[in-house]
């Protein structure tokens, strides 16, 4: 069951390395702005994501064995409570695989909140280029004997309202 436990926190540790990879590699699309190759990468995302919520339903599960097994109650127990449990050989490949995997998600969080900064750049952007393209404001008219009357009704470059 150790074993198990432990290939599951391996695979679950390169499920979250591949995800640092296509992250590294949005953030390349995102800052070419190459948008048609963003779907792909998304959908290789969310396959990964699938994949590593159900490792961490197996991995969840085994904790709870292993706690039955030694008596303790499975709700709550941490990767440092499940290492006092093991074998001194287990613990540390644990404690190894438990430090991995806290890195890892440090880099994927890093690298999260910078895409998500690029994503929000590029909206600013679109939403500046969309608001100035139909909001073109034309001059004012003048009335009769030299005032100011009521502005001609304006059009953006773009009809709004098609």
């Amino acid at each position: 069951m150790w074993e198990e436990l432990l290939q599951c926190m391996n695979e679950l540790r390169d499920s979250c390395h591949a995800l640092i990879i296509l992250g590294q590699q949005k953030k390349d699309i995102l800052t070419a702005a190459q948008t048609s190759e963003l779907d792909e990468i998304t959908r290789q995302e969310e396959s990964l994501v699938l994949q590593m919520s159900k490792l961490e339903t197996k991995r969840a599960k085994l904790i709870r064995d292993i706690a039955d097994i030694y008596g303790k109650t499975g709700k709550g127990l941490t990767l440092k409570d499940i290492i006092t449990l093991a074998d001194e050989n287990t613990a540390m490949k644990l404690t190894i695989a438990g430090a991995d995997m806290r890195q890892i998600a440090e880099e994927l969080s890093e690298m999260n909140k910078l895409n998500m900064k690029l994503v929000e750049h590029g909206l600013r952007f679109i939403n500046y280029s969309l608001h100035t393209i139909t909001s073109v404001q034309s001059a004012p008219t003048y009335a009769a004997k030299g005032e100011m009357g009521e502005p001609a009704p304006s059009r953006g470059l773009l009809d709004t309202k098609a």
